[in-house]
């Protein structure tokens, strides 16, 4: 649950990240990668164009993944 919680904060915090330090205005999402196992997101500012790549912590398929294995690890024992 504590491993949850830690996630789900590590998310916001990277949504903090989505403000342009330049023009200090909400950059727009224009690109998210999960392939690696990570929630890779890049944002663009509308106005500067600033470009900007944020990890917002492991991939949702990738917990779930690891929580079913676990889950069979446990049921086998």
């Amino acid at each position: 649950m504590q491993r949850r919680i830690i996630q789900a904060y590590s998310r916001l915090r990277a949504m903090a990240d989505t403000t342009c330090p330049n023009c200090a205005i909400e950059m727009d999402q224009i690109e998210r990668t999960t392939f690696t196992g990570r929630d890779m997101r890049e944002y663009q500012c509308p106005k500067c164009g600033r470009k900007q790549i944020v990890d917002c912590g492991k991939a949702l398929w990738q917990i779930l993944s690891e929580a079913n294995e676990e889950y069979r690890k446990n049921k086998k024992e």
